[in-house]
C-alpha cells in the first residue's frame, strides 16, 4: 500500500472572525501572533498525564483515532480548534465562547479530551470552569466560585510546589490561590481513571534557572512523575485535584493511583536502580533499569 500524503499550508487555511464572518484570517496569521512561536506544538498524550507545564501552552496538538486536531488559545474572547480527518483528509473549523474579560476574568486555557472540552477562566477575585460538548458545541456543565467561597470541587488540599516535594506547601484561602493562578500561565489537565475524570486546575510560575530536566536516564525523583504537575525545577506549579463522574457531578473521595503512581511505589521497592528508562507504549508503561549487584538489565510492563 502506498501511503497517501496530504500537504496543507497554513497561509492557506482560512477561518472567519466569529464576530465578523466576512472576514477571513488564516491560521498561519494566527499562530505567528502567539508569542515564542517556532513552529513547535505542545503535543498532548491522550489519557495520559498531562503536566500543567505542558498545558498551559496557547497552541496544543491533539491525536485520537483518525483525528488530529490543533487547538490555539492566544485569544482571549475565543478558543479556535482545527481538525483533520486521517480518513478523507478533510479539514474542519470550530470555536467555542470564552467567558468574558469584561466581566473581570483575566486568564484563561482549555484543554480536550474525548468529546469534552474543559474551559477555565480566572482573576484574582472569581474562577469559572466549564465543560463543553466538543461535538454539539453544547455547554454540559458550569462551576463558579469567588474568592470568598469554598472550593467545594477540590479532593484534596490547594497545592504549591516549587519544583520538588520537598518545596511543598499547602494554601487554606480561595483568596491567596486565586491570587496566584491568575498571574500564572493558567492550565488545565485531564485524565479519566476508572471511569472518572481526574482534573487539575492551576498554574505554572517560571522561577528562572534549570529548566527543561530530562528524567529519561535517571531514577523516577520525587516529582518526575508526579501527579500531573510540573517537572521542572524551574517552575512553580500551584493546583488543585479534582474528581468527577461521567455526568461531571463532582465526586468525593481521594484521588485514584494512576500508572505513574504505581510507578513510583515500584521503584520504592527497588535498590539504587541505575540507568533508569522509562518508555509508554499501547497505553502500557514499561521500566527498565540495571542492577548493579547480579549485573543485568531488566524491563518490567507495569
Amino acid at each position: 500500500m502506498t501511503p497517501t500524503k496530504k500537504t496543507y499550508s497554513l497561509r492557506t487555511i482560512e477561518h472567519p472572525n466569529p464576530y465578523r464572518p466576512q472576514e477571513k484570517r488564516t491560521l498561519y496569521s494566527m499562530l505567528n501572533v502567539v508569542e515564542g512561536f517556532s513552529g513547535n506544538f505542545s503535543n498532548i498524550r491522550h489519557n495520559g498525564i498531562n503536566p500543567l507545564e505542558t498545558t498551559v501552552k496557547d497552541i496544543k496538538l491533539y491525536h485520537k483515532d483518525n483525528f488530529i486536531t490543533i487547538g490555539v488559545d492566544s485569544n482571549n474572547k475565543v478558543a479556535h480548534f482545527f481538525t483533520v480527518d486521517l480518513t478523507t483528509l478533510k479539514l474542519t473549523y470550530k470555536f467555542f465562547e470564552k467567558p468574558s474579560i469584561k466581566k473581570g476574568f483575566k486568564k484563561n486555557n482549555t484543554f480536550l479530551l474525548d468529546k469534552y472540552l474543559f474551559l477555565l477562566a480566572c482573576s484574582s477575585e472569581k474562577m469559572k470552569f466549564q465543560i463543553h460538548n466538543f461535538q454539539t458545541n453544547s455547554l454540559i456543565k458550569e462551576y463558579s466560585l469567588t474568592k470568598n467561597d469554598s472550593i467545594t470541587i477540590k479532593n484534596g488540599p490547594i497545592i504549591v510546589e516549587n519544583g520538588t516535594y520537598s518545596d511543598y506547601r499547602e494554601l487554606e484561602k480561595t483568596a491567596k490561590y486565586l491570587r496566584k493562578i491568575s498571574f500564572d500561565k493558567l492550565g488545565i489537565s485531564a485524565q479519566k481513571v476508572n471511569k472518572k475524570y481526574n482534573i487539575v486546575l492551576g498554574g505554572i510560575t517560571k522561577k528562572g534557572g534549570l529548566e527543561n530536566i530530562n528524567f529519561s536516564n535517571s531514577s523516577l525523583g520525587v516529582n518526575s512523575f508526579s501527579t500531573n504537575y510540573t517537572f521542572s525545577y524551574s517552575n512553580r506549579a500551584t493546583y488543585i485535584n479534582c474528581l468527577f463522574s461521567e455526568d461531571f457531578e463532582h465526586v468525593k473521595g481521594e484521588i485514584p493511583l494512576n500508572n505513574y503512581d504505581l510507578l513510583k511505589d515500584f521503584e520504592k521497592t527497588l535498590k539504587s536502580p541505575k540507568a533508569v528508562h522509562i518508555v509508554r507504549n499501547k497505553e502500557k508503561l514499561y521500566y527498565g533499569y540495571y542492577n548493579t549487584e547480579d549485573k543485568k538489565y531488566t524491563i518490567f510492563r507495569m
